[in-house]
């Protein structure tokens, strides 16, 4: 099913793309999407947006990707499916972008307009352009027919990546629904969605999604990003990824994917974040704009999903007996249910996960990929760990 709304939706594509040819204007469009303005790098708006894209098409700090990669087999080559769904992930939007400026200008040429000014930001650019590219083709209404079900079949296996990140995380704390807990909390997930999502049905609805979508999922998703990246590379340690990437694959990670991950991603991603709040504007939606009382309920929605975080370590800090070192160092340290099932692998796991690092450590492995010095263990700690 994955294979088929994959691949079906790109062969649409294509044959819009040929049949756009086909029109008077297509290389207009196309002209406009290649045509460089290098004023426009300098303009940090641009940079933010492009980060934001990347975001919603990749996929990172949503949760999906983690639990995807949780049900591939151990010795699976991670690397490889990360270049290869990176690389795929670029080629199928750079193709889009051909087939829908192509119809953009075929559509300025019919009404005599230039390419820029039928180009408007909105959520609505895409799904006009594709809507008039059909009515190019023989037999418009198949093929629109065909398109339609395509995109709602891709949405459709989108939502289930977000349905099963919500319900994997909801299934440690619904031990009481039995051993069917996993369906049922699918169809509450399902039909809480989609109570929530009736709204957007309505005559308002573009409006509503509009203010939704500028607030809730744009600052959010960076911060939830930079924490990952400290917590992974600085706290849990670029060290540790590698051995876990050696048993794995047999190979660490490449240096340049740890210096990008340990100090570039947060550098850039904290760089972003403070230019979205400097450069922050309300939201608009065409010629609408939206009254200020709407800001408070546009940051509301916006940190309804940062406040866990704090909220969650402090309530562990809490549950914890100590001073405040000795309970950072325990919340810091992998726990031990942590690592491969393999018995063989799991004793030597926690072996290495139980080393003594200090932040020093950690920042010349992330640099070098070399250890200063070699660790001690704790060895009552692991001894303890193994036994249970």
């Amino acid at each position: 099913m994955m294979l088929f709304t994959t691949f079906f939706p790109p062969l649409i594509g294509l044959a819009m793309l040929i049949q756009a040819f086909t029109q008077n204007g297509a290389q207009d469009g196309l002209l406009f999407l290649i045509t460089p303005d290098f004023s426009r790098l300098s303009d940090s708006k641009v940079w933010l947006e492009a980060t934001f894209m990347a975001f919603y098409s990749l996929g990172p700090a949503w949760g999906g990707i983690l639990v995807m990669g949780s049900h591939v087999k151990f010795h699976s080559n991670c690397l490889r499916n990360v270049l290869i769904g990176a690389i795929g992930d670029v080629c199928i939007s750079v193709f889009s972008s051909v087939v829908l400026f192509a119809v953009i200008g075929v559509m300025a040429k019919e009404i005599n307009i230039p390419v820029e000014n039928v180009v408007k930001s909105g959520m609505s650019i895409g799904m006009v352009g594709y809507s008039r590219a059909l009515t190019y083709l023989p037999a418009p209404y198949i093929w629109a027919v065909m398109f339609f079900f395509a995109i709602t079949i891709v949405g459709i296996d989108a939502q289930v990546v977000c349905t099963e990140t919500v319900v994997s995380c909801m299934e440690g704390f619904s031990s009481r629904l039995g051993r069917h807990r996993h369906l049922i909390l699918v169809i509450l997930v399902s039909l809480f969605s989609f109570l929530g999502n009736l709204p957007f049905c309505t005559q308002a609805g573009p409006y509503m999604f509009q203010f939704v979508d500028w607030y809730w999922p744009t600052w959010s998703v960076l911060v939830i990003a930079l924490l990952e990246v400290i917590a992974i590379m600085w706290f849990y340690g670029g060290d540790r990824i590698d051995y876990g990437l050696k048993d794995m694959n047999g190979r660490k990670m490449p240096h340049l994917f740890r210096l990008v991950a340990a100090y570039i991603s947060p550098v850039l991603f904290l760089f972003l974040l403070l230019t979205s709040f400097v450069m922050y504007q309300s939201p608009k939606y065409g010629s609408y704009e939206y009254p200020d009382d709407t800001r408070v309920i546009g940051w509301a929605l916006s940190f309804t999903v940062v406040i866990p975080i704090p909220l969650y370590i402090v309530w562990q800090f809490a549950k914890l007996q100590g001073t405040l070192k000795q309970r950072w160092s325990i919340l810091t340290q992998p726990s031990s249910a942590w690592g491969p099932s393999d018995s063989a692998h799991r004793l030597e796991y926690l072996e290495r996960s139980q080393a003594e690092r200090s932040l020093t450590d950690i920042a010349y492995y992330n640099l070098t990929g070399r250890q200063r010095y070699p660790s001690k263990k704790h060895c009552e700690t692991v001894a303890l760990q193994c036994t249970d």
